[in-house]
């Protein structure tokens, strides 16, 4: 009763601000907390994915952050906004955010930019005094625009999770994040690489969140005034008229998930997104018999096999998620991979098996480790570790025991 009367008077203190804050630091603990407590963050294109986005930083307990877009309320996007609302239309997004957030979570710092993100001002919409960002949430949906940015965080060494196309999706259950390499069925994604390629000498990783939902739904048309005057009606001279009709629970979810990898990622949660669907028993057969093969033909070794089909099911999602840990390949950009031993003198097994191109197997056999960067043979290593969580990870799977 108490903190509800200080609330209402517009107080804030660290009594309300920790019992605001209780169910986060459970999640998080004391060294998380701290963490985002001390968080520079920047949310640059504040429309249906980042105000969720932006919201749920500034409630999880970011200490400071800014908000960057040009763009103003308007009807049409109340469908999908955090939180403005009729009485916002008109105003700067970032305002609208800014206020609602003063009201909701008065221990972050929030400033508003209303400008739009331009490469040559990176700098100034950026950095705090020189302060790199801990973190930036990537929620622009202009691939140019969006790839500059995403290339001044790569150069620069700034933490980045980027959102790719919300619009004409439905589907909860497509969503993925991923290295943006590896995000199919996204035109934006693919998009952003095209430019990359085109503009920055070549695709760099990026954490990206993406739905693998694929849509039939198209932009939309223009009516008579808008063909013949289109300057009159664009935010910006040659600013975009068509747009793609929008469910506006899934800028949401994409916010969400940006501001949850996010907030893992500051807080020092483990969180490693799945990006690798569930085989299907015809791949997971012909990856089994590959490796069985290979173990009698290559290595002589013809005892029977001390793991199932489904063990390799757990290798190739959870422990390299559908790529080779030594290139980055993946079954997601459509190559071959095949499992092999990852050390030359012991039989294949859920522990010593390494998921590869049909050349990286070759060279394997015939050079061992050496034959690969140190770097990535100490990353296959460390995957590996992670197999003794199989059990558990089977466990959840099957609906728990018992």
């Amino acid at each position: 009763v108490a903190a509800a009367a200080a609330v209402a008077k517009g107080k804030d203190n660290d009594t309300l601000r920790e019992e605001q804050l209780s169910r986060c630091r459970l999640f998080f603990g004391d060294e998380g907390m701290d963490a985002l407590r001390r968080a520079y963050v920047v949310v640059v294109g504040l429309g249906g994915v980042g105000s969720h986005a932006a919201n749920m930083m500034a409630r999880s307990g970011v200490g400071r952050m800014r908000l960057v877009d040009f763009d103003l309320v308007t009807l049409s996007s109340l469908n999908r906004h955090a939180t403005a609302t009729r009485a916002d239309v008109g105003i700067p997004k970032v305002e609208a955010l800014r206020a609602t957030l003063a009201l909701a979570a008065p221990f972050c710092e929030v400033e508003a930019v209303a400008r739009m993100y331009e490469a040559a001002a990176s700098d100034e919409l950026l950095l705090l005094d020189g302060r790199k960002p801990d973190f930036v949430l990537d929620c622009i949906d202009d691939a140019p625009t969006k790839t500059q940015l995403l290339r001044y965080c790569h150069t620069h060494g700034i933490r980045v999770v980027s959102a790719m196309s919300a619009g004409a999706k439905a589907d909860p259950t497509r969503l993925r994040i991923a290295d943006v390499s590896d995000a199919v069925k996204d035109p934006l994604a693919r998009k952003v690489r095209w430019v990359m390629n085109q503009e920055h000498g070549g695709v760099f990783r990026v954490p990206v969140v993406y739905s693998t939902e694929k849509t039939e739904l198209q932009l939309s048309g223009l009516d008579e005034a808008q063909v013949e005057s289109p300057g009159d009606f664009g935010a910006l001279p040659d600013f975009r008229l068509r747009v793609l009709p929008v469910l506006g629970t899934t800028p949401a979810i994409f916010g969400n998930a940006a501001a949850a990898y996010a907030l893992c990622q500051i807080g020092s949660f483990a969180l490693t997104p799945v990006p690798l669907d569930r085989l299907s028993t015809k791949v997971l057969n012909k990856l089994y018999q590959r490796l069985l093969q290979r173990e009698k033909d290559v290595f002589g070794y013809a005892e029977k096999a001390s793991f199932v089909q489904e063990d390799l099911e757990y290798v190739m999602r959870y422990v390299f998620y559908g790529k080779s840990p030594l290139s980055g390949i993946g079954f997601l950009q459509g190559k071959t991979l095949m499992l092999t031993r990852w050390r030359n003198d012991e039989p294949a097994s859920v522990r010593n098996v390494v998921c590869v191109t049909p050349a990286e197997a070759e060279r394997l056999r015939a050079e061992g480790h050496s034959a690969f960067d140190p770097e990535a043979v100490a990353r296959v290593n460390e995957m590996l570790s992670r197999v003794d969580d199989w059990n558990l990870v089977r466990m959840c799977e099957d609906g728990g025991a018992g």
